[in-house]
């Protein structure tokens, strides 16, 4: 029966999925998935950046926090402004540009609805409260596909008020698997993939069956 069952779900399946999933491994536009499970290192990933004469150092991350604490909290992202006198971070200045939730406080997107070729962005909020009291920091990761690049490499940080912007190149960024094409496979050779599912089926079933002999049946 197991191949029967089985055949009965990848028609099933495929109209069941949407747009969720783990914090590193989303389904997005009911089509394509996407994992950075792998990119998450055991140390933090490390950006230098100068913007309007500031100095500053970003510690990051992917699926995991920081190892880098701030306040003696984790976050997936921590900007590090540079002491113009000592021209070196300054950890007490740290600021969190992202929560330290596992579970919530981010969201994917396509980078193009019509093209899930061209990459993932990551959206995570509720940082650390900004100058003005009344927005938090956030951070946007946008992830290009690149299948040459099989760590991340960043390619341009920005920050704009209580935003920062981070955008850089990954073979991560590129869909791991496109469900659409499957489905259409299935549905292309449908009674292909029957045939076999019943043949299979009937090899189990009379192979299970030791009273049954095929030598035996009448002609």
């Amino acid at each position: 029966m197991f191949p029967l069952i089985f055949l009965v779900l990848l028609f099933y399946l495929p109209s069941k999925i949407h747009s969720d999933g783990l914090r590193c491994n989303q389904i997005l536009g009911g089509d394509a998935l996407f994992t950075l499970e792998t990119l998450s290192g055991k140390t933090d990933y490390t950006f230098n950046f100068t913007q309007d004469s500031q100095n500053y150092t970003l510690f990051y991350n992917f699926c995991y926090q920081t190892h880098l604490l701030c306040g003696n909290i984790s976050a997936y992202t921590i900007l590090v402004p540079w002491d113009s006198d000592t021209l070196q971070p300054n950890f007490n200045k740290c600021i969190k540009a992202s929560s330290n939730s596992l579970i919530s406080n981010y969201q994917y997107e396509l980078i193009d609805d019509n093209d899930v070729s061209k990459g993932v962005q990551l959206f995570m909020t509720e940082g650390d409260l900004y100058v003005d009291k009344l927005q938090k920091y956030e951070t946007m990761f946008e992830i290009f596909c690149d299948d040459s690049i099989t760590g991340f490499q960043m390619d341009n940080v920005t920050i704009e008020g209580n935003e920062l912007f981070l955008s850089g190149r990954s073979s991560h960024g590129c869909p791991v698997l496109k469900i659409s094409a499957i489905y259409n496979f299935i549905v292309n050779n449908k009674y292909i993939l029957a045939l076999i599912m019943l043949v299979i089926a009937f090899y189990y079933f009379y192979s299970e069956n030791s009273s049954f002999n095929p030598t035996r049946i009448p002609i």
